[in-house]
């Protein structure tokens, strides 16, 4: 089985537990790792989803970085109508998805986030201390 096979069957266990002692670890790990729009769908309509838990999650904004380099505007898309992520949110090395969008070259990506209203689009990379 693919990993996309493996985390439906997962999803339908009836002892799953989608947040096992409260690590940010699978299944929607594995939804972002094959950048399934399914899957992503999927977990979040699952009854144990945990949407504040995710939202404080980093590992939204470090998969968009992945979603946006591999044009998957669909899936930002997802994510964004979900409000699945902080879109001001600064990963670890100063970025925000925005800053990542224009690293990137993304337009269509750059457009998505733009239409989030309270994006701030002043905020200063950590590092270079740059706009996008």
């Amino acid at each position: 089985l693919g990993h996309e096979e493996i985390v439906k069957e997962i999803l339908c266990h009836p002892l799953l537990q989608l947040y096992p002692d409260r690590k940010e670890d699978f299944p929607l790990n594995e939804a972002y790792f094959v950048l399934s729009q399914e899957l992503i769908e999927r977990i979040v309509s699952h009854p144990q989803f945990d949407l504040e838990f995710e939202r404080k999650s980093m590992r939204h904004i470090y998969s968009l970085y992945r979603i946006i380099r591999e044009d998957r505007n669909e899936i930002l898309d997802l994510l964004i109508r979900l409000q699945l992520f902080d879109v001001n949110q600064i990963t670890h090395s100063g970025s925000t998805a925005l800053m990542i969008a224009v690293e990137k070259n993304g337009l269509e990506s750059v457009e998505s986030l733009l239409r989030i209203p309270d994006i701030d689009i002043n905020i200063k990379h950590a590092k270079t201390n740059e706009t996008a």
